[in-house]
């Protein structure tokens, strides 16, 4: 036991390489859930609520590009 190496999740727990973390999963789902709030924002602009709609768009178009990057670039 004592020789088995130290996980990167143990040396540093920001890092990526968490033993929980998938960067596809998380990022995956981020930008699925972007992809939805940025629909039900374009929805809603077309109703004629537009602070919901852009506030709820806005959002959804920070989510899609964070998720994708996560998924993307995340080791």
């Amino acid at each position: 036991m004592a020789r088995e190496p130290i996980p990167d999740s143990v040396k540093n727990p920001l890092s990526l390489k968490a033993d929980y973390a998938d960067p596809l999963l998380y990022g995956g789902v981020a930008a699925i859930v972007g992809l939805l709030g940025l629909i039900v924002g374009g929805v809603l602009l077309l109703l004629g609520s537009w602070i919901s709609g852009a506030i709820l768009g806005g959002l959804g178009v920070i989510l899609l590009v964070a998720g994708f990057l996560v998924a993307r670039r995340g080791d």
